[in-house]
């Protein structure tokens, strides 16, 4: 509706983030809901990453985000992944891993071929999952200020 996009464009100028994006502390977020495969391209072709998580308040904040575009906590895809070595997690965006929020028992890699990427909201809860990388679903983006 009409007030929806003038918030965001609010919301945006205010910000500094790119018209659609919004802003968590010195980062903008998207979630975009085409249920791609290549969403780490996608992310790149907007100027960002697929999203790294750094604090519980940036898990909650994505976790509202996901909610608000989607009207659920469905599953999206975020960028923690272990393809280059098994069990060694890295974020796409190349920054240091100093938070996790894995379920129970996660991540634990029993997918047929392997389990490399990352999914958040699993269970409906603010916890992740490790998932094969060729599932469609949402995901999440984050570029700098």
């Amino acid at each position: 509706d009409l007030m929806s996009v003038l918030f965001l464009f609010t919301v945006s100028c205010v910000t500094g983030c790119p018209s659609g994006w919004t802003r968590y502390g010195q980062r903008c977020f998207f979630v975009d809901t085409r249920h791609l495969t290549m969403a780490e391209l996608s992310c790149i072709s907007h100027g960002g990453n697929l999203a790294s998580i750094h604090s519980s308040w940036e898990n909650l904040c994505i976790r509202h985000l996901i909610y608000q575009t989607c009207r659920a906590y469905v599953t999206a895809w975020i960028g923690l992944f272990d393809a280059i070595q098994e069990g060694k997690w890295m974020w796409t965006d190349g920054s240091r891993v100093a938070y996790t929020s894995w379920g129970s028992g996660e991540p634990n890699n029993v997918g047929h071929g392997g389990e490399h990427c990352t999914e958040i909201n699993w269970g409906g809860s603010h916890y992740w999952n490790d998932i094969p990388c060729h599932f469609r679903k949402p995901f999440v983006c984050a570029r700098k200020l």
